[in-house]
């Protein structure tokens, strides 16, 4: 279960994203794209975005040894280059309107618990959209570990 509200966790996400390097970025890990400004070939995830200098493209060094092996894999190279700032903006943006389903949702499942227990009557086809509601707000639950 997630240690801080979604609201809190989204918030702090776009703090960081906006003072992070401007995307899109890219992993010239095992690449035939060679890294602008990387000392001695060293593989990188670089920004992509206008206006960025070449010596101001790095934004993570993939290849620097601890010793026995690299400290990043390729496939982690790929993965932090997928989530550049504008990719964090957009999960943020489907979260929180899932939040806002779920909040606009949740009386609706209500109706259904209650009807289920034979406290009310309804419409077979409001019954029916509110089964769906509750069952989608379920699934928001079980994916975002609480209560809207």
């Amino acid at each position: 279960m997630p240690s801080e509200s979604l609201s809190a966790f989204c918030a702090r996400l776009e703090a960081l994203a906006a003072k992070a390097t401007p995307g899109p970025w890219i992993s010239t890990y095992e690449t035939d794209d060679p890294p602008v400004g990387a000392l001695m070939g060293e593989s990188v995830i670089e920004t992509r975005a206008p206006g960025i200098s070449d010596l101001e493209r790095m934004v993570v060094g993939t290849t620097y040894y601890d010793g026995t092996r690299p400290a990043c894999c390729a496939e982690d190279a790929r993965y932090l280059a997928a989530l550049y700032p504008e990719t964090v903006r957009r999960l943020i943006a489907a979260a929180r309107a899932g939040d806002a389903l779920a909040r606009l949702l949740g009386p609706w499942a209500d109706v259904a618990d209650a009807t289920d227990r034979g406290e009310s009557a309804t419409t077979p086809g409001l019954l029916t959209f509110a089964e769906q509601a509750r069952s989608a707000l379920t699934a928001w639950r079980r994916a975002t570990g609480g209560e809207p």
